[in-house]
């Protein structure tokens, strides 16, 4: 099948799948738009008696279905997910009409200007260089997941609150709400093999007769060998829209201070940059087609950043875009 008679297959026997089992609700599909211009279709599967409904995109699946997953198969995946995630869902509609209690939710995230204009034509934001400031509420975020809701225009309106004044809020917020982190590249990958298990450790501690220790000790002696420069990911503990903390007062001040240098930034996602000191005749320029190598071969479209590098110069306590 095509995939616009896919969806509408799939939508058809999802709601003959839910009906049999006594399903109090609706069932929708719609177009969202996402970051960076992408739009999905979601299924939204509203229970009668509760006030939100978990979203679930549905692009993905097609794939799977390409793959020779059948449609039952997938139905049956769908329903596990909505039912699991239905319990989770606590944001109270009504609550977010009241502006008192929802304003210690909001926070800012940054996307990129040219790739959002149809969505920034209908969401409050600030400009900064080529990127824009935008703002969202939390309704769940912990290391296992994380659930937000975007405002728009229309939020701020019913709110009666500016833009600026979402700013300043969100400006607050989100340092408390979404603490910022900087590791070092070792540190990272060290994190990422421990987490993919890329070696087993028998019952006293060793890994095919190394201990651990030494085992650790052996990748990072290698990792220090390599010609490259000093690098580190810039983010939030989350690792949530955590490009937003190279806005966050002071943090690459600080970073820049410490290292006595000024900094390359490289939009790795909307979630992380990475920040390298400046050594030598080192320029940001040079990093602008590692960059959009990455984009095109490892980043999903929807959390591309930017496809150049930027600079924070100490002296003037400013990110730059570099013109050379």
């Amino acid at each position: 099948m095509k995939y616009n008679d896919f969806l509408a297959v799939l939508q058809q026997e999802l709601k003959s799948y839910l009906d049999a089992r006594n399903f109090d609700g609706a069932v929708n599909v719609r177009k969202v738009l996402k970051n960076n211009g992408v739009e999905l279709d979601a299924l939204m599967a509203i229970r009668t008696g509760y006030k939100a409904a978990p979203t679930i995109y549905l692009n993905c699946y097609y794939d799977e279905y390409k793959s020779g997953k059948s449609i039952n198969e997938i139905i049956e995946e769908i329903y596990s997910m909505f039912s699991r995630k239905l319990g989770d869902v606590e944001f109270d509609i009504e609550e977010f009409t009241d502006f008192e209690k929802i304003k210690s939710k909001i926070a800012y995230k940054v996307i990129n200007t040219e790739k959002n204009k149809k969505l920034l034509k209908k969401v409050p934001h600030i400009d900064i260089l080529d990127l824009s400031v935008v703002f969202y509420c939390i309704v769940k975020c912990d290391k296992n997941e994380n659930a937000t809701t975007l405002i728009y225009d229309h939020h701020a309106n019913m709110w009666n609150v500016t833009t600026e004044e979402l700013y300043e809020i969100a400006k607050e917020n989100t340092p408390k709400l979404l603490p910022y982190e900087i590791k070092s590249m070792e540190d990272i990958i060290m994190e990422m093999i421990c987490e993919k298990n890329c070696f087993e450790v028998n019952e006293n501690g060793e890994y095919n007769g190394e201990e651990t220790e030494n085992l650790t000790s052996m990748i990072m002696e290698e990792l220090k060998k390599a010609d490259e420069p000093k690098m580190y990911v810039l983010t939030n503990v989350y690792r949530l829209n955590g490009a937003v903390a190279m806005l966050y007062d002071g943090v690459l001040r600080e970073f820049a201070n410490k290292q006595q240098k000024d900094i390359i930034i490289l939009p790795s996602s909307v979630h992380e940059v990475i920040i390298i000191p400046i050594e030598n005749n080192m320029t940001p320029k040079e990093f602008d087609s590692i960059i959009n190598e990455v984009n095109n071969e490892e980043v999903i479209p929807e959390e591309i950043l930017s496809d150049h590098a930027y600079m924070y110069v100490r002296s003037v306590d400013e990110i730059i875009i570099p013109t050379e």
